[in-house]
């Protein structure tokens, strides 16, 4: 259906797209991924057994690739416009 409109229409379709569903999902990720991350630093988060290696940084791995995403979709809506 898509390829039936005008480029124009497209464009505004997709934008839309990325506003409406895409963005408010990275940003409840980045959200709430935050205060997984600094609750688990907080505590000073470690696997358990022999070496305790620090759970914390990958927690926080969450956080930098939702904003990694989020620039992504920026960049892709500011091409569309």
């Amino acid at each position: 259906l898509k390829r039936l409109l005008s480029r124009k229409k497209q464009a505004l379709l997709e934008i839309l797209g990325y506003l409406i569903f895409f963005v408010p999902f990275i940003y409840m990720l980045v959200t709430l991924g935050w205060s997984f991350f600094l609750r688990s630093w907080s505590r000073g988060e470690t696997t358990y057994g022999m070496v305790s290696i620090p759970v914390y940084p990958i927690k926080g791995v969450i956080v930098v690739a939702a904003v990694l995403i989020l620039l992504q979709a920026i960049a892709i809506v500011i091409r569309a416009i």
